[in-house]
């Protein structure tokens, strides 16, 4: 019994790797968009990096976060002093 289990496990397996691989096509290969990409993607990430995101940093700080609008993060609210059974507030 073993043994047929394990050569069921096996070919399980194996079974996968016997697949062919997609065969290529040269002239369905390259679309053009494609190599246009790996031509514009360092000139996008230059431009993230030394422009936008600088950009970002200093929008988030005054006077330029009022100007245009910039709200926070949200931040968690501190855990509130406790109150009495009665609810009137803090001990004093």
């Amino acid at each position: 019994m073993p043994r047929i289990l394990a050569v069921i496990v096996l070919s399980l397996a194996l079974y996968p790797a016997s697949a062919p691989a997609d065969s290529y096509h040269p002239r369905e290969a390259g679309h053009p968009m494609r190599i246009a990409a790996y031509a514009l993607h360092p000139i996008g990430y230059a431009l993230d990096r030394l422009f936008f995101y600088p950009c970002w940093w200093v929008g988030q700080h005054e006077p330029f976060r009022t100007v245009f609008g910039v709200r926070q993060e949200y931040q968690p609210v501190e855990a509130e002093e406790e109150t009495d059974d009665s609810g009137a507030g803090p001990p004093s």
